[in-house]
């Protein structure tokens, strides 16, 4: 069966193909949850209008690996929901990551994010800068020592 689907806001339309309706209901939850964030949850909950600036998907490619985001365009904000692809063993595809593994709880925000460097991140990019010099202290004078038998 050949099946269309339009995002919530409109911006694109999805032509697909499932051959049950079981599988028409995975191809959907897959396109719902990765392209059908039409605004950014980050702006949404700090009462800014999310979609004055809109969003952007963009794909980078990093040491080999390939990394997926949505990206808030709005300049106060710059937040990020993060796109993972599933192994290849488990059937492909990709999900838009909502939930943190390692402290095992839903990332704030819808999944909605900002990267924040950690100390060890920040030292190593950043220049390296020479240790403070103290000023030398400014020579004292000694009005009352007789410099007049010193030979230069």
């Amino acid at each position: 069966m050949d099946l269309h689907y339009k995002t919530l806001d409109g911006r694109l339309l999805i032509d697909f193909e499932a051959t049950s309706t079981g599988m028409a209901v995975e191809r959907l939850g897959e396109i719902q949850d990765v392209l059908d964030n039409p605004e950014c949850q980050a702006c949404v909950n700090k009462k800014r209008d999310p979609a004055e600036y809109g969003v952007k998907f963009t794909k980078r490619v990093q040491k080999g690996y390939v990394f997926y985001s949505i990206n808030c365009q709005h300049p106060d904000c710059k937040a990020k929901l993060e796109i993972s692809e599933r192994k290849k063993e488990t059937g492909g595809g990709f999900y838009a990551k909502r939930w943190d593994g390692k402290a095992k709880q839903p990332i704030e925000n819808n999944g909605w994010s900002w990267y924040h460097q950690s100390d060890s991140e920040q030292n190593e990019r950043s220049p390296q800068r020479e240790p403070e010099r103290k000023p030398e202290p400014a020579p004292t004078r000694h009005d009352d020592v007789d410099d007049s038998d010193i030979p230069f």
